[in-house]
């Protein structure tokens, strides 16, 4: 848990919200821990490429 989210907080930078991270990472309930960290990883890179989009507007 707390590399995923040193990871969040590393490739979102100020834009990371701990709120919303928690938020998706208690959504889906129980799941075994190599699903939630696929999700999450994803979680990451969705938003990092929600931003990077932004950026370009």
């Amino acid at each position: 848990m707390r590399d995923l989210r040193a990871r969040a907080e590393e490739r979102l930078g100020a834009d990371f919200d701990i709120r919303e991270f928690h938020d998706v990472l208690l959504r889906d309930g129980a799941m075994p821990l190599s699903a939630l960290e696929e999700k999450m990883l994803a979680w990451i890179e969705d938003e990092a490429a929600a931003l990077a989009e932004g950026e370009g507007e």
